[in-house]
This record gives structure tokens, sequence and C-alpha cells, in this order.
């Protein structure tokens, strides 16, 4: 739980978020694939404002080379989905906002055309995601 506490003290000071399963020294752009939308579909690094979706994100080991993420809303709840992936320890990034850009589309999503080296690393464990859960009340679908 210590790692929540700090990732909230984060968003409280303004630091963004990014999820990773791996361990990272400098987040580069990488093509973004959330044809929906505009800001979700550039190349580019991506940060969010939403705890538990940075959670999830850093917690996702695909399995094999097929394998879907992300989040929708369903009866006004959000929905953390994942096909063909399992959930096990990762990381969060805590990173300085200066060189991001607000999405217009999506009030939590940010994102930086440049490299992005983090402030710090937080490292996560499928419980945090499961207290989180419990404390917001998100769903989980997992196939």
């Amino acid at each position: 739980m210590q790692a929540i506490k700090k990732l909230e003290r984060a968003l409280e000071q303004g630091y963004l978020l990014h999820g990773s399963p791996y361990i990272i020294g400098e987040l580069e752009p990488r093509q973004a694939h959330d044809e929906e939308t505009t800001d979700g579909n550039q190349v580019a690094v991506y940060a969010t404002k939403n705890l538990p979706v940075a959670v999830f994100k850093g917690l996702i080991h695909g399995k094999g080379n097929s394998y879907r993420t992300g989040w929708t809303w369903s009866d006004s709840k959000k929905v953390l989905f994942g096909e063909n992936i399992e959930l096990e320890k990762g990381y969060v990034y805590i990173l300085d906002p200066a060189t991001f850009q607000q999405s217009a589309e999506d009030a939590d999503e940010s994102f930086s055309l440049t490299p992005v080296v983090p402030f710090e690393k937080v490292q996560v464990v499928p419980d945090n995601l499961l207290s989180l859960q419990q404390q917001i009340g998100f769903q989980i679908d997992i196939r």
C-alpha cells in the first residue's frame, strides 16, 4: 500500500503517471493505437492522472503476440479490460508534466512529443490494483 500512497502524493503535487511492465530509463515517443481519437493516436509518450489506469498499465504482461487492453465506461463505472494478458509485478513512472500537453479528448490523459526521463519509478503488484478497486469501485474485466 506504500506504493499507492507515494503515487497519490505525486498526483497531488501535479505529477503525471505512466505504467509499464518494463524498467525504462527514458520514455521515448511511440506510435499509439487509439484510432477513435486524434490525441490518442500519435507518436508520443502518454501519461495519466488516473491512478488505477497507471497501475493497470504497469501490471499488464501480454501472453504471446496478440493481446489487447484499455478502459471504458459501463453504467457510469470505469472498466479496465484486457484480453490475453496476465497481471504481474510492474512499474509506474512519476513524470514531470513540463513537456506534456493535455488531451482535448480525455481530461486524465496527457502526451509529450519528446522523450521523457522519469522523476521516479515505483514498483507495483496486482494487490495494489485490487486495493484501489475496493477503495474506488471500478471494474476489472480480464479474459
